[in-house]
């Protein structure tokens, strides 16, 4: 079995839900990362496909009351 190393989620002092784009062996996949309030721990999900990432990272955020934050670089 191959390990692979995954990117850690991003640090700081901020609470949302954030869209941005690693490389995970060799494939572009989107990450998003939800930090709420009332100190619950971030949580992140990975999806291949950056349509659907966004779509669930809208409903979280729309669930949760919180910003979305779409970091990744706009399409050419």
């Amino acid at each position: 079995m191959r390990a692979l190393d995954l990117p850690a989620p991003r640090d700081g002092d901020w609470y949302g839900v954030l869209i941005d784009e690693h490389d995970v062996a060799g494939t572009t996949m989107a990450a998003v990362t939800i930090r709420g309030r009332r100190g619950q721990r971030a949580e992140r999900r990975w999806f291949d496909d950056g349509g659907i990432a966004l779509a669930w990272a809208s409903t979280q955020a729309d669930a949760r009351h919180l910003p979305l934050f779409d970091l990744r670089e706009p399409a050419e």
